[in-house]
């Protein structure tokens, strides 16, 4: 048996507008205690299904294998971003704001909660 190749490997373009939109759908439904970690699962979900059904997925990120399951790597990290403490500028944080407000009133884990409803029309 040969090693795997880099000719094995698919990969995807990662979509940060959709990731925006798809979060923003996310908190837009009022999904309960939409935390990174259960963001991260349901854009996992999404992504998989849509895969399988039309052969890419919607978001493109790179899911690496975690402790609490798959992760969409470079979600997180914008998520991540998202949620880090007031005083970090952060110019992604004004974009995403948009959309999104980060709630950390009397939370261990910040919740995503929406500030107004995504653009649908960005997803195919």
């Amino acid at each position: 048996m040969t090693a795997p190749t880099a000719l094995n490997k698919v990969s995807f373009r990662f979509d940060r507008e959709k990731l925006l939109h798809a979060l923003a759908y996310m908190a837009d439904k009022d999904v309960p205690d939409l935390t990174k970690l259960k963001a991260a699962k349901l854009l996992f979900f999404a992504d998989k299904y849509h895969l399988l059904h039309y052969g890419r997925p919607v978001i493109g990120d790179c899911y690496v294998c975690m402790e609490h399951g798959p992760v969409p790597s470079r979600s997180l990290d914008v998520m991540n971003r998202l949620v880090a403490p007031d005083e970090i500028q952060d110019p992604l944080r004004e974009e995403f704001g948009e959309y999104l407000k980060v709630d950390r009133f009397l939370r261990k884990h910040p919740l995503l909660r929406s500030k107004r409803p995504p653009d649908l029309s960005i997803f195919s």
